[in-house]
């Protein structure tokens, strides 16, 4: 089981000094007396070997299933997915310490962040698309777990335990995301589409840090600190009440007189467990809450058994309800609180009962 310590994660615009501030807030959690382990995800890393071990375990024998050469463990460390996977690892080995009170995490930029968060849910619908009965009942018949080694699906099912621990971590409710942001309209606009895109992941923001405010100390203008507070208290006003505070050259990880433990304010997050269905006389109806950002832009489907939710570049895949599995969605409609879709029951599903004469 993961300790309950709080997992933090900071990712910013590009410049903005995101590096620093995932310093001073660690160096703010110890000063309260806690116990932190930083992470640093933003720049590359020497893979986990016990990653590398683990794919090349699972997919070494999926590729010498279908008749591939054999592959040295050393040919998947360049894969993207698996410095990812080893920073995740790290992050959960950290988390299952319980002499640890907090994990602080420098996420890098928004994409790098993002693509960290969404990776294990990618990789969960992955394996549970293969790890079927007939993938069950297979043996190895050469190659890569020939020799005694487990079953092809004994050494996914093993793959996807660890991932599902990754997935559980970040979706907990003690994870949040605190931004980094520069007092300018541009930076802040992109920073309110990332709080949405994160938001949409299931990992809420609990704070907006914009850094590098001018002040007059350091030799700005009235007209520029003006310029940056209005940056400041827009932003905070689109995001609907999540923290948005300014930090000078003198360092402000969090707002004055609040804990850096959080979480700052109440997160918004899309909470797959909190959907409801509404029945209607011919229909149901299933709301999807969204951040602001998200709600003139995101796009939504149905594939299968589940809901596919599109903003920025990312997916959030949500199983339907049972009620849900065997009707036909009709349409979708913008909300003042996000999307709202109409489904009917599928006729070819739900046939009338035919009564016997």
């Amino acid at each position: 089981m993961l300790s309950r310590a709080r997992l933090i994660l900071l990712s910013g615009i590009a410049g903005a000094g995101t590096t620093t501030i995932t310093a001073a807030t660690a160096a703010a959690l110890q000063a309260e007396g806690l116990r932190v382990e930083v992470i640093d995800v933003s720049e590359p890393q020497a893979p986990d070997q016990s990653v590398v071990a683990g794919i090349s375990l699972s997919l070494g024998q999926v590729f010498a299933e279908v008749g591939a050469d054999p592959l040295l463990a050393e040919a998947w460390t360049s894969l993207p997915a698996v410095a990812y996977l080893s920073s995740l690892t790290r992050i959960v080995a950290a988390l299952d310490d319980a002499s640890i009170d907090a994990v602080v995490v420098d996420a890098g930029d928004h994409r790098l962040a993002r693509e960290l968060v969404d990776l294990p849910a990618v990789l969960l619908r992955l394996l549970d698309a293969v790890l079927t009965p007939r993938l069950a009942m297979l043996r190895p018949s050469g190659g890569v777990g020939s020799r005694g080694d487990a079953p092809l699906f004994e050494a996914l099912s093993a793959v996807r335990a660890a991932v599902l621990r990754m997935t559980t971590a970040l979706a907990h409710p003690a994870t949040t995301i605190r931004l980094v942001t520069a007092p300018e309209q541009g930076a802040a606009d992109r920073t309110e589409r990332a709080g949405a895109a994160f938001a949409m992941l299931g990992v809420g923001v609990d704070g907006v840090i914009v850094n590098r405010f001018p002040r007059k100390a350091d030799g700005a203008s009235k007209g520029a600190i003006a310029r940056a507070e209005a940056i400041r208290v827009g932003l905070e006003s689109r995001l609907g009440g999540v923290a948005v505070w300014s930090s000078t050259s003198k360092l402000r990880p969090v707002p004055k007189g609040r804990s850096a433990l959080g979480p700052l304010e109440r997160v918004a997050v899309l909470d797959a467990e909190q959907l409801t269905v509404r029945v209607g006389e011919e229909d149901f109806a299933m709301e999807l809450p969204l951040a602001p950002a998200a709600r003139q832009a995101a796009t939504v489907g149905v594939q299968a058994d589940s809901l596919v939710v599109a903003f920025d570049g990312v997916l959030r895949w949500i199983d339907l309800p049972p009620v849900l599995r065997r009707c036909i969605a009709t349409h979708a409609d913008r909300t003042p609180a996000g999307l709202r879709l109409t489904f009917v029951p599928d006729p070819a599903a739900w046939r009338e009962p035919v009564v016997a004469s």
